[in-house]
């Protein structure tokens, strides 16, 4: 149960940033215009400052601790969540391969499980629409 507990808050926090990362482009657009053309860079890099202010005074620390790795800092969360993997698998076996293994499993399970819901999102779209 408290795997199914740690991968629900993961999500949820995960899910909390890309809401976080959906206000601030609605924010760029509202205030450039939705056709302007950086509003994905910008967006990024309010994404950045939004990661700094919870780093710098330890608030995405307390997160992770909870949330695990959907509370990796977004703008640099993936890379740093499948570094992450790999040294936690090779601090707790010894071995680098089996944190390869580790970081492998995580890249396929998010590219998997958001493929899976973009998929299921598309499809439900198109019987709505």
């Amino acid at each position: 149960m408290d795997k199914v507990k740690g991968w629900a808050l993961a999500f949820a926090v995960g899910g909390l940033y890309a809401v976080i990362g959906q206000i601030i482009w609605n924010i760029f657009a509202g205030a450039l215009g939705a056709d302007f053309p950086y509003l994905g860079p910008l967006t990024l890099l309010g994404m950045g400052a939004v990661a700094l202010v919870l780093y710098l005074p330890g608030i995405q620390q307390r997160i992770g601790a909870v949330s695990g790795f959907g509370s990796i800092l977004p703008f640099n969360g993936f890379a740093g969540g499948v570094a992450g993997a790999y040294e936690r698998a090779v601090a707790e076996t010894g071995q680098p391969g089996k944190g390869v293994a580790a970081s492998v499993k995580l890249i396929l399970l998010v590219i998997g499980v958001g493929g899976l819901v973009d998929a299921i999102v598309g499809a439900l779209a198109f019987l709505v629409a």
